[in-house]
């Protein structure tokens, strides 16, 4: 049995991204209590488990989108396993990035602006 079974979480942890970064679409952004503190939650879209956003990640968010919550509501982006300090530990934790946008190929682009 693994470690991380004898503990489930409903919310995601880094084990649970099996050392792989996965791009999500942010579904809700919510304030809930979770062990008698309140936190941010983020639901996904696709369903996969809520994120408990901490203040590195909510700051990540905030300078992507916006400091209103509402505005990261559909917008998508990639979670990925990282090692972080905590309290001089080193621990695995859920880092947020942008997710990469497909540019236009140049030649479409061209096209647009002649007009075909």
């Amino acid at each position: 049995m693994q470690f991380d079974e004898l503990y489930p979480s409903k919310f995601l942890r880094a084990s649970d991204l099996n050392g792989a970064p996965i791009t999500v679409t942010i579904g809700g952004v919510s304030r809930e209590n979770v062990g008698g503190e309140p936190k941010v939650i983020i639901r996904f879209a696709s369903g996969e488990k809520p994120l408990i956003c901490n203040k590195t990640n909510g700051k990540t968010l905030a300078k992507l989108f916006g400091k209103d919550t509402a505005d990261w509501i559909g917008k998508q982006i990639v979670l990925f396993p990282c090692e972080v300090d905590f309290k001089g530990d080193s621990v695995e934790a859920v880092r947020i990035r942008a997710a990469r946008v497909a540019a236009k190929p140049a030649a479409t682009e061209m096209n647009d602006e002649i007009g075909f």
